[in-house]
């Protein structure tokens, strides 16, 4: 993982830890037998958890309104495994670009992830 990512990840993860009230860590979890996934976040009793997306907009089309085809999987498939968590009571998707964040909550899998309960959020850094 680049080192600028990794950076922003640990900035979201103390941001929503603050405002949480709780720390929040970096956190392999067994999903079902033979299906580990590492969040970006876990809160430690496991009922909050959180994955963080740094992507920005499509550089090579900065005229284009839509999202790249591998970013929308690569949320779809974050969003799945934050529904796989099923000790979570909490399921935060945090994307820190805001062009990104607000085209996203357009998209069919972003209104289908904030009713299956994802609370999306925008969390610059």
């Amino acid at each position: 993982m680049n080192s600028q990512r990794s950076d922003k990840e640990t900035r979201v993860r103390e941001k929503i830890g603050a405002r949480l009230g709780k720390p929040l860590f970096k956190k392999r979890l067994e999903l079902t037998p033979g299906l580990v996934h590492e969040f970006d976040f876990v809160s430690e009793d496991g009922t909050v958890v959180g994955e963080v997306k740094t992507s920005e907009t499509n550089k090579q089309r900065p005229d284009s309104q839509n999202l790249r085809t591998a970013q929308l999987g690569d949320f779809c498939r974050d969003c799945s495994l934050l529904l796989a968590a099923r000790k979570a009571s909490e399921r935060i998707f945090v994307l820190t670009d805001k062009t990104v964040y607000e085209r996203f909550l357009t998209t069919e899998y972003g209104k289908a992830a904030k009713i299956l309960g994802i609370d999306i959020q925008h969390v610059p850094v």
